[in-house]
């Protein structure tokens, strides 16, 4: 069964929430710019400071605290090291899908032993409050770290690559994040990038804990089959990767809005500003691996993390990869036939100018001098001056040759 949207008229699934097309709510129970992440109110702290948990985590402080619950600092009295608990809200225990979903996250996590990925020690359950043991990480987060602007393009390839070989080790054991975004990587003292809060994780031949339809993680990182509460795959990692990347070289974010309706429909319709335009100093193939990372159809993406952890690497190298180089090769010229085009017309223009300035005199009269002014490249292409200039003297040359001037 399908339903029309309101809006645009095109058809949905009778399952669906907004509208494939617009983005539009299809229910008139959704108010607009509804949240479309699932988010839950953490209460009161769930244990104190002091507070010995386990009969050997001794807690210390309160690190930060979202909707899958409280994350706190705590040292292992039996091992002698600083430790972060996570630990789920008392009231979500008794929820089993909420239960279900805390203990994915630690049996993701701890799946993974990579230098990129916050290592999981143990899941446990102490006073009736479940929770995750895992490394204490001390550093920023990347997100803190872009706040106070860009990152710089060695840093920010350095970041990148780190990160897409933590996320190459998570899919190849068909672990998909769900939610990468700048909050959810830690960069350590070392200036080492590690990956955080696997809470949204899909493990491959596991039971899917979200249902279609239902959209779950941080919108404004989310891919537009993820916004639209269709099945993923590991694909959507790649787009919120992309978008990672883009916010590290910009210090924005590609999609944006005023309530996330809004930011969905950018991230369904609209095409990220230009990252050259933003800063000249980022080189075109750094922007065609961003821009083919948040390619909107899965299908054009990149389909594994390998190709575009070879492309970040090659370009680190001073190599350019030859799709790449095909991809700019076909945008230059591409913009080269623009230029053609305007130069013609504008040639045309010129040519029309001198017909009616040679043959109707009469209506010129009051016309002895004409400036011409240096014509602008517009087009971001440096490699365009050249036609810029021509057409600039081609002007000259035949206004020159109109008598009276």
């Amino acid at each position: 069964m399908m339903i029309l949207c309101p809006h645009c008229q095109a058809e949905n699934r009778d399952d669906s929430k907004f509208c494939g097309n617009c983005a539009a709510p299809l229910s008139a129970s959704d108010p607009e710019g509804a949240s479309l992440t699932k988010t839950l109110v953490t209460p009161a702290p769930a244990v104190s400071k002091d507070t010995v948990i386990a009969g050997k985590y001794l807690v210390i402080e309160e690190l930060g605290r979202g909707g899958m619950g409280i994350v706190y600092r705590a040292e292992d009295t039996r091992l002698k090291r600083t430790v972060a608990l996570k630990f789920l809200p008392p009231e979500l225990v008794h929820i089993p899908e909420i239960k279900d979903r805390f203990m994915r996250e630690a049996q993701a996590a701890a799946a993974l032993d990579h230098p990129n990925i916050c290592t999981v020690y143990e899941f446990d359950q102490a006073g009736g409050n479940a929770f995750i043991s895992m490394a204490y990480i001390e550093g920023q987060s990347l997100r803190k770290r872009i706040d106070s602007g860009p990152v710089e393009l060695e840093e920010a390839l350095r970041i990148a690559t780190q990160v897409a070989e933590g996320l190459q080790e998570a899919h190849k054991r068909g672990i998909v994040h769900r939610d990468i975004k700048s909050a959810n990587i830690m960069i350590d003292a070392r200036g080492q990038a590690k990956t955080m809060d696997f809470g949204l994780a899909r493990v491959a031949g596991a039971t899917l804990m979200t249902r279609e339809g239902t959209t779950m993680g941080t919108v404004t990182y989310m891919s537009p089959e993820q916004a639209q509460g269709k099945e993923v795959d590991h694909r959507t990692d790649i787009w919120s990767f992309g978008v990672v990347l883009y916010e590290m070289l910009t210090g924005e974010l590609p999609f944006k809005g005023e309530h996330e309706l809004a930011i969905i429909h950018s991230i369904l319709k609209d095409k990220p500003k230009s990252i050259i335009e933003q800063k000249a100093d980022i080189p075109s193939t750094i922007e065609q691996v961003v821009f083919r990372a948040l390619e909107k159809d899965p299908d054009k993406r990149y389909q594994q993390i390998d190709e575009l952890l070879d492309d970040l690497k090659s370009i680190t190298a001073g190599i350019v990869p030859e799709e790449i180089r095909v991809r700019l090769r076909k945008e230059k010229l591409r913009r080269r036939r623009k230029a053609i085009l305007y130069a013609g017309a504008g040639s045309l223009v010129i040519v029309a100018a001198v017909l009616v300035l040679t043959f109707f005199p009469g209506r010129a009269e009051a016309i002895d001098s004409i400036a011409v002014l240096p014509l602008e490249n517009r087009t971001g292409d440096a490699e365009q001056e050249y036609y810029v200039d021509g057409l600039t003297e081609e002007l000259i040359t035949h206004l020159a040759q109109v008598s009276g001037l």
